[in-house]
């Protein structure tokens, strides 16, 4: 064997040895770190929206009492400047036998309704939290992935100059990995420049723990947190709210423009005899009255045909707003079970063959029947399932916030 002929095989076997060890990163499972949960049930406990809501909603049961309190008593005082006499008089505004028993019903609909508002507003923050959260997760694991493919492509390119630089490798092969080695470089360095500008919206979130940086991209809400919500995620709820309280107030505007009665009681104290009409010191007076407008069918006819009209508009927008929530729930249902089964599928079978087809190919390239390309290829297809991974996480996170826990029963048991 020729001096040449042996070097060629040395440079040969380096080749194989090097493909053979290339460095590849398997898939890590995702889990729920403990940052997690901690940083979720933080922003909804600091929360000032949640606390808003349910002192709204206290003041709605208030209020179902309050409505059998007279309507504004005034109390009042004149007195004369010469100090002649002085009257005090306490009035107040009576309704219609019977309006404040509906009152307090309809009053006690809105009630419960702002009551369960509570639990969607809880939804809302909650979902804010992990938007916050899963983009800085999302773009941690995504700028490991970049790492790792920087890094492989970078000790390739290496090896692969150095067996062009001897005639072992050729030229494209070589031009291939430093361009592809420079895009993955760049695309590192603004990969990074993002994960940290969603990472430190996570530091500053309103609530946050310390430390609440992500250490794993989780796929799944805790179970804690999942238990803490409810049944009904935010949009339905809200709708389910918004469709009482119109019928509500549909019904209270038939009473809210009718006459009210006006009571009261009048004292006057005469400091001077002769100014008082009876010649006594004190007098008492008690006066009831009603005011109805020459046009009261009139015009407050038209005034409740129009309020009543806009009042049915909104109660039917709520009836609209309610199925299309139930119609949303349900399908967060098939999205998540296709979601879960997508992400099943590719932790269990297609990265095991993904990582196969990089081992089979870079063996393949080593005897000659593939060329650089195919490996090169198998090496991204490997990198697109982990991004895919990435994707399927955070969209089965926010899914499973629309279905909560109808996602594991598969479907809805309407009441």
């Amino acid at each position: 064997m020729s001096f040449e002929a042996g070097r060629k095989a040395f440079w040969s076997l380096v080749t194989l040895l090097f493909i053979g060890f290339w460095p590849t990163a398997r898939p890590r499972a995702a889990s729920n770190p403990p940052a997690w949960d901690t940083f979720l049930e933080s922003a909804v406990a600091f929360s000032d929206q949640v606390r808003a809501q349910a002192d709204r909603a206290s003041a709605y049961r208030t209020e179902r009492w309050a409505t059998f309190l007279p309507n504004s008593p005034t109390l009042s005082l004149i007195s004369q400047d010469d100090a002649g006499w002085e009257q005090y008089t306490l009035s107040m505004n009576l309704g219609l036998p019977g309006r404040a028993a509906v009152y307090s019903r309809l009053a006690g609909v809105q009630a419960r309704a702002e009551s369960t508002l509570i639990e969607s507003t809880k939804l809302d923050v909650l979902a804010r939290a992990a938007q916050v959260y899963l983009d800085c997760a999302a773009a941690q694991r995504t700028l490991e992935i970049f790492s790792e493919n920087a890094r492989d492509l970078a000790s390739l390119s290496l090896r692969i100059q150095t067996l062009y630089e001897r005639g072992l490798s050729t030229q494209a092969e070589n031009l291939t990995l430093r361009l592809q080695t420079a895009q993955a470089d760049a695309d590192l360095e603004i990969q990074r420049t993002k994960a940290d500008g969603l990472c430190e919206q996570v530091k500053t979130f309103p609530g946050a723990p310390a430390a609440a940086i992500p250490a794993l991209l989780p796929s799944s809400l805790p179970e804690e947190v999942l238990a803490s919500l409810g049944s009904w995620p935010s949009d339905l709820i809200r709708a389910k709210a918004q469709l009482e309280k119109a019928k509500a107030d549909v019904e209270k505007v038939n009473w809210s423009r009718l006459p009210e009665f006006n009571a009261g009681i009048m004292a006057n104290r005469y400091y001077v005899l002769n100014a008082s009409p009876v010649n006594r010191e004190r007098t008492y007076s008690l006066f009831f009255g009603v005011q109805i407008p020459l046009f009261f069918l009139f015009n407050e006819g038209l005034e409740n045909q129009k309020e009543r009209a806009t009042l049915r508009i909104a109660a039917e927008q709520g009836l609209l707003d309610y199925h299309r929530a139930r119609a949303q729930l349900e399908q967060s249902i098939r999205e998540h079970r296709a979601v879960s089964a997508r992400l099943a599928s590719l932790r269990k079978s297609d990265f095991p063959i993904a990582q196969a087809l990089l081992e089979s190919s870079a063996s393949s390239y080593r005897s000659g029947k593939l060329g650089f390309a195919e490996m090169i290829l198998a090496r991204k297809l490997r990198n697109d399932l982990l991004l895919e991974e990435v994707r399927l996480s955070v969209s089965r996170v926010f899914l499973q916030m629309k279905c909560l826990k109808w996602c594991e029963r598969g479907r809805v048991d309407w009441e």
